[in-house]
């Protein structure tokens, strides 16, 4: 089973913004980072090259210059 397998009943509650909510959230974006960091680090891209990358698709997307 999944992380968000195992945590989404937490948010059918329909209650918003609960503290268990929040807990989950911050956990998963944990996990993530995990995961991107990782995937990143096998392909031998440091972190600020991909922020530089993430910007500049950023700009292209939406029209922005730097």
């Amino acid at each position: 089973m999944s992380y968000i397998d195992e945590h989404c009943i937490v948010f059918d509650s329909g209650e918003e913004n609960s503290f268990a909510t929040t807990e989950i959230h911050n956990e998963f974006k944990e996990v993530v980072e995990g995961v991107l960091c990782r995937q990143l680090a096998e392909m031998g891209v440091g972190e600020d090259e991909f922020y530089s990358i993430c910007f500049e698709a950023d700009c292209l997307v939406n029209g922005f210059n730097r």
